[in-house]
């Protein structure tokens, strides 16, 4: 049966695992799941199309066998997606040993592309969903489908709100809507000409920073008319940091450090992975302002793989 969307929503980041994460207490692979299923269940009740923004897993393989089998029943109608740095192996993009292209391959995910865009009606307006995953250009504009209204879904390091990145919001003419992923902190639309920038945040709280910890994970839904696009967040069921995160170590408990000596340091802590890396968790964190935040984020991901792969 075609069903017949009234929008889309736009699913964050999602980082599925099939072990838990140091720096939370909770059982974390049921609990992102839940997020994803919970978020599916909204776009099938109120006939939107769901799109995920990339990093829909953690790890990009070795993932447990009973994690896919749910996705597999999980992902039981259309579902677009790109894919994100953590999709990927070590050459930067998706590979048959990676565990997304399973669900790619099976029929159950639908990558769109510059190449490969999907198209549709959504309420008697023409509606183009493509996208630039990880590693992949976003197009200066788009001019095969006149008229149509164009949404781009994206995984890259945009500036947006208080965070820098390497990539600057631009006009792209015939583009009406980016949705980007990859930043896990939600921040206002930019509009660039008639281009609007969007950066809803990820499903999933996998950091214990300040800026990340108390906000509550939500979708981006936008309902699509002969008007336009009208995008509003949609909040997700969730605990309480409390009840998430382990506890936070007062930085003034942990010796005074330079950057040279913090490096010497997390060296030392990854090979002793002690208490299940709890402790290196903690200690990163007491430290993010010795940091820029794009390195701080970077040594947090790579720390967050070593603890899980222990």
């Amino acid at each position: 049966m075609t069903i017949e969307y009234t929008g889309i929503v736009a699913i964050g980041d999602p980082h599925l695992a099939s072990r838990g994460l140091g720096v939370r207490k909770d059982d974390y692979p049921r609990v992102a799941l839940e997020k994803l299923a919970w978020s599916l269940r909204y776009a099938r009740e109120h006939a939107l199309l769901p799109v995920l923004l990339g990093d829909v897993f953690n790890f990009p393989r070795d993932n447990a066998n009973w994690l896919i089998t749910n996705l597999l029943a999980l992902l039981d109608g259309e579902v677009l997606s790109i894919y994100g740095n953590h999709d990927c192996g070590p050459i930067g993009r998706l590979t048959d040993d990676d565990t997304l292209q399973i669900l790619v391959e099976s029929g159950r995910l639908t990558l769109v592309s510059e190449e490969a865009p999907w198209r549709g009606r959504m309420r008697g307006r023409d509606v183009v969903v493509a996208g630039s995953s990880w590693g992949t250009f976003i197009p200066q504009a788009w001019t095969r489908d006149p008229g149509a209204t164009v949404i781009w879904l994206t995984h890259h390091d945009i500036t947006t709100g208080a965070y820098t990145g390497t990539l600057k919001p631009r006009e792209l003419p015939g583009i009406s809507l980016l949705i980007n992923g990859h930043i896990h902190t939600p921040s206002p639309a930019v509009v660039c000409g008639q281009t609007t920038w969007m950066t809803p945040g990820n499903i999933t709280r996998v950091a214990r920073a300040a800026r990340h910890i108390d906000r509550a994970p939500s979708i981006l839904r936008i309902d699509v008319s002969f008007a336009g696009v009208a995008p509003r967040t949609v909040g997700l069921p969730h605990q309480p940091s409390s009840e998430v995160f382990h506890e936070r170590v007062d930085a003034t408990d942990l010796p005074d450090l330079s950057k040279s000596e913090f490096a010497d340091r997390l060296r030392r802590r990854i090979e002793q992975r002690r208490e299940g890396g709890v402790n290196l968790m903690r200690f990163i964190e007491a430290h993010e302002s010795d940091l820029e935040p794009e390195v701080f984020a970077e040594i947090q991901s790579l720390a967050t793989e070593v603890v899980s792969n222990a």
